[in-house]
């Protein structure tokens, strides 16, 4: 069971959301499991550090922000390979989770021992040294822009790529188990690498996961709630979510969902689902609290990511040193 802050961790990837943000990061670090929260500012222009100063001095927060804009996809791979945890959940800056929302997904994911009735066939899914689950998901309420609330909590959107078919009979748009916000072992990144660079990429990540025969726990009570506002990313016109670009990923995704239907499930089902992280060109600006960060080098990445990864590494050991200069400095005063 996760006992320590240093445990688990919170990764919230923003850009431009300096009215939201603040609300996001505090909730996460509200948890009733203790956990480190980092906040990686995706090059935002809106003075999104000025909103998160006052969080600046919680021995438990870090605020990274990054050179310039490189993605939603990528930010979360440099806050995964940035932050500490054993355990790790991503939010976006308009999720607040409620404070029991760690705690639950993590005694689902360390508490419970994955059992593998007879019933089934589980050829595809691997055996693995773990006892428990990979990942644990959970439901969540969507509280639209139009004022109404839904609690989103049916599993079968988690299959809605491979069994279309099979519906659950809520017509309401945005009705999906959010993957990104649950709680994951670091081990599922070291086995299938991080995110792919693209608009879908929580829905890419979880069809990798069903695929490679990963353990899902799924507990159906709300855990979070997602505040939809019109500058929400499904909402902004700006945002690309109904774009031409997105409309290429989703073909993509049922591409991918073909190739895994045509009998690349099977012993080599984590192989198929391994992801490289490829990050580009990009450097730290600013770290609040540099000390609560370290480089995980085990998680699969491109040749040139760990050039990039190298290039980070250097440039937290400088906000490191600076850090001890100026408590130096701070203490002879």
């Amino acid at each position: 069971m996760i006992d320590s802050p240093t445990r688990c961790s919170i990764v919230i990837p923003t850009y431009n959301r300096a009215a939201s943000v603040r609300r996001a990061a505090q909730a996460a670090l509200d948890q009733y499991l203790p956990c480190s929260v980092v906040v990686v500012d995706d090059g935002s222009t809106d003075r999104t550090d000025d909103a998160l100063h006052v969080l600046f001095d919680h021995p438990r927060f870090c605020y990274v922000r990054l050179s310039r804009n490189v993605g939603t996809a990528h930010a979360k791979n440099i806050g995964l390979l940035l932050c500490g945890g054993d355990a790790i959940s991503f939010h976006d800056s308009d999720d607040v989770p409620h404070a029991t929302k760690l705690l639950v997904q993590a005694r689902a994911l360390y508490g419970n021992e994955a059992h593998r009735s007879e019933m089934f066939d589980w050829s595809h899914a691997p055996e693995t040294s773990c006892t428990g689950y990979d990942v644990a998901l959970s439901g969540h309420r969507l509280i639209k822009a139009d004022g109404s609330c839904h609690d989103i909590t049916s599993p079968l959107s988690l299959f809605d790529d491979f069994f279309p078919h099979v519906q659950a009979l809520r017509p309401v748009e945005g009705d999906w188990v959010l993957i990104n916000c649950g709680l994951f072992r670091r081990e599922v990144f070291r086995r299938i690498g991080g995110f792919v660079d693209t608009v879908e990429e929580d829905r890419e990540l979880r069809n990798r996961l069903l695929a490679g025969g990963f353990r899902i726990a799924y507990l159906p009570d709300p855990v979070l709630d997602k505040i939809e506002t019109m500058d929400s990313l499904t909402l902004d016109p700006s945002s690309g979510y109904a774009s031409e670009r997105r409309a290429a990923a989703r073909d993509e995704v049922k591409r991918q969902v073909r190739r895994y239907r045509q009998g690349r499930w099977g012993e080599d089902a984590v192989v198929d689902s391994m992801a490289p992280i490829d990050l580009p060109e990009v450097a730290i600006e600013m770290v609040s609290r540099p000390e609560l960060l370290c480089i995980d080098g085990d998680i699969p990445m491109t040749e040139e990511s760990r050039r990039v990864t190298a290039g980070l590494r250097n440039q937290l050991e400088v906000c490191r040193r600076d850090e001890r200069n100026g408590a130096r400095t701070r203490a002879e005063r």
